[in-house]
């Protein structure tokens, strides 16, 4: 006679006991991955430079963008009695001429417009030359494209001055030839666009 009281062998229970845990271990995580949303670093989270750290802060709710720069510098909107510009400067204290600053405006064209612009220009016009392009990200991670140009002070002149340019989606930054690349740089690094 048939013992049918008989029950599932321990080997075969333990294997069927892993295959679902395993099943349901991975059906939880496929869940969290595919179908919960992702969660970004958050501006607060992501680590300042060094450098940084102790720098004021701009910040323009209203044009929506951050920026951090040194001490001995200051933010204006506008640089001299008569440039009224639509963006702003950041300038050392000290200094009241033109060629320090660091110029930041708003861009009404693509990136690529800007570029090709500058490309133009260096074809019409023999006192512009575009050193180099590449791509730029700030520590807030920003993506833009950086362009280094030389200009010449005067047609007639052998003076050349360098220019470099920070495009990003609604905003150029110019460093303009007398302020230093490095510390140009590294303002521009900490320059952020806010959701």
């Amino acid at each position: 006679m048939i013992n049918l009281k008989r029950g599932i062998s321990t080997p075969i229970a333990i294997t069927i006991i892993i295959v679902l845990a395993l099943l349901l271990v991975g059906g939880v995580l496929g869940y969290q991955y595919y179908y919960l949303p992702k969660k970004e670093a958050k501006i607060s989270e992501l680590k300042l430079p060094e450098y940084a750290v102790d720098w004021q802060i701009y910040k323009s709710k209203k044009y929506g963008f951050e920026i951090r720069y040194p001490e001995g510098h200051l933010i204006h909107k506008t640089l001299g009695e008569n440039m009224k510009v639509d963006g702003f400067y950041i300038v050392p204290e000290n200094i009241t001429i033109l060629g320090f600053e660091l110029a930041i405006s708003f861009a009404e064209n693509t990136i690529d417009e800007r570029i090709r612009e500058f490309q133009e220009s260096e074809v019409k016009y023999n006192y512009l030359k575009i050193i180099e392009i590449s791509d730029y990200f700030t520590i807030k991670r920003d993506e833009g494209k950086k362009i280094k140009t030389e200009t010449r002070l005067e047609l007639e002149s052998d003076e050349i001055i360098t220019q470099t340019m920070y495009l990003f989606e609604d905003f150029t930054l110019r460093r303009n030839f007398y302020l230093d690349e490095e510390l140009a740089d590294k303002i521009v690094s900490t320059f952020s666009i806010l959701d």
